[in-house]
Order: C-alpha cells, then sequence, then structure tokens
C-alpha cells in the first residue's frame, strides 16, 4: 500500500533541492515537502519548489509516470527540451500558453 502527504512550509528552516528541477530551495523560502511511502515499501521525503509544486498540481499528466503513478524527473526533464526551456518557470509559462492555445483550463 502506497500512500503520500503534502505538507506545505511556510519557511524553510534548512536550505533543500527541488526534487523535480534540482534547484536550491534556499533558507527562509516557502516550499512544499512531500513525505510518504512509495509501492516498493520503502519510505521517502522530498521537496519540491514552489514553480514545480504548481507544474505538478496543473500538469500532473505530464509529469507522472502512467504504470506506477510516481512523479517522473525524466518526462520533467524532456518537456524542458520539448519546450526549449532553461526554468521551471519557463516550462510553466510555455505549458500555459499551449493549453491556452488548444482552448483547454487547467483546475
Amino acid at each position: 500500500m502506497d500512500f503520500q502527504n503534502e505538507i506545505k512550509i511556510s519557511r524553510t528552516r534548512t536550505e533543500h533541492r527541488c526534487f523535480l528541477c534540482s534547484r536550491k530551495i534556499p533558507v527562509g523560502f516557502s516550499a512544499t515537502k512531500l513525505k510518504g511511502k512509495n509501492i516498493d515499501g520503502d519510505f521517502y521525503q522530498e521537496y519540491l519548489c514552489n514553480t514545480c509544486n504548481i507544474l505538478l498540481h496543473r500538469y500532473t499528466i505530464v509529469f507522472v509516470d502512467d504504470w506506477t503513478g510516481n512523479i517522473d524527473g525524466d518526462l520533467f526533464a524532456e518537456a524542458l527540451v520539448k519546450c526549449n526551456c532553461a526554468t521551471p518557470l519557463q516550462l510553466l509559462n510555455a505549458l500555459d500558453e499551449i493549453a491556452k492555445q488548444q482552448g483547454l483550463e487547467y483546475v
């Protein structure tokens, strides 16, 4: 059985790395902590920067592996390359523009 909890952190006390984009989350910045147990029975704790958290929630279908249901960093890297983006914010803007052009709305 797998599960995941999402905890919003107002201010980090130590520096962390974003699980999705690998950028530093400096001390004092807000972030999201993901804690849980995966399908293999291993416990994990990861952090997401605010931009990656928005990306993940708006475009879950892009970044979650169909087979395992887990967040896939390789899919994130592929999306950066396909959209010719260097940062998560550029990718978010590019995906928003694509959705807008196709008449799609995100939640």
